[in-house]
């Protein structure tokens, strides 16, 4: 096996960091903050950095999910799926990953607040917001745009955590398949970006990096299924949230919200086990 100069400094990093050494890189690496730029890379490609840097993990009592951060002055805000935290008490972690030159060497992880609440069943829009305590993690956000539409066939990416940590900030790409696919009377759009549990929150956007819906159901890897960005803004509108995909203010004193928990508390994350059937096997990608 070849291994690069480059791939040679990335093992150095870790066997000293496992063994305690004491060297000039590893110092760099343990000082990095969570609310430091990046350092010029080139592991992403152009544009896709910006959307890496926006997602985070979702962390309940009872698994995880994605979700996208929304910055607002110097507050941060999480979007993500309704059934990533439904039945589901505090507490509720935002972990997001501390990445030097292509290693993941380091977690920061933020307590967070649930402020808006969705759920996933009947003609509600399976939405949740969460505000993160520490306003520090917001300098992470990217710009946040809501897509007017995607026609089908036209390119779409997606970012978020395959199998929980694991897979944290993966990316993968597909087409807009279709649009208006009903499943319960509610509709959804169809995306063949790949995804795999863990995926549920997460961002689907189009080429120029608008926010096109997010991932909450899936048949197979390249079926999925979205809340398309068309339905976001009509639940935020509805909901007193248009400034969150607005150049708006977030409101003061924002009432945190109580979910009424219906089921015992489960201890094993959600990327390790089996999904629950819904609707005619289409499952969450929670």
């Amino acid at each position: 096996m070849v291994t690069s100069s480059r791939n040679r400094r990335a093992m150095r990093v870790v066997l000293c960091l496992a063994a305690g050494g004491f060297v000039t890189a590893p110092i760099a690496v343990l000082f990095l903050s969570v609310d430091s730029p990046a350092p010029e890379s080139t592991y992403f490609t152009s544009g896709i950095e910006r959307l890496v840097r926006s997602a985070v993990l979702v962390k309940t009592t009872n698994g995880s999910g994605s979700g996208t951060l929304i910055r607002k002055g110097s507050e941060c805000y999480v979007l993500t799926a309704g059934h990533v935290v439904e039945d589901t008490p505090p507490p509720y972690e935002v972990v997001y990953p501390l990445v030097w030159d292509g290693i993941t060497v380091d977690r920061a992880v933020y307590q967070a607040d649930l402020v808006a609440y969705s759920g996933p069943d009947g003609p509600a829009d399976d939405v949740a917001v969460l505000r993160v305590r520490y306003g520090g993690l917001g300098t992470n956000a990217q710009p946040f745009r809501l897509a007017k539409s995607a026609p089908v066939g036209s390119p779409l990416q997606h970012v978020g955590c395959f199998l929980g940590w694991m897979g944290a900030n993966s990316y993968s790409t597909g087409v807009m398949s279709f649009i208006g696919r009903s499943l319960d009377g509610v509709s959804f759009d169809q995306t063949s970006a790949p995804i795999y549990s863990g995926s549920s929150g997460g961002g689907v956007y189009n080429d120029r990096g608008e926010y096109v819906g997010m991932i909450v159901r899936s048949v197979d890897p390249t079926f999925n299924l979205i809340v398309p960005a068309r339905r976001l803004q009509s639940w935020a509108d509805a909901h007193g949230f248009s400034w969150l995909f607005n150049g708006d203010p977030a409101p003061d004193n924002l009432p945190i919200v109580s979910l009424t928990v219906t089921r015992a508390e489960a201890v094993t994350p959600a990327s390790e086990t089996e999904n629950t059937e819904s609707a005619e096997g289409v499952y969450p990608a929670h």
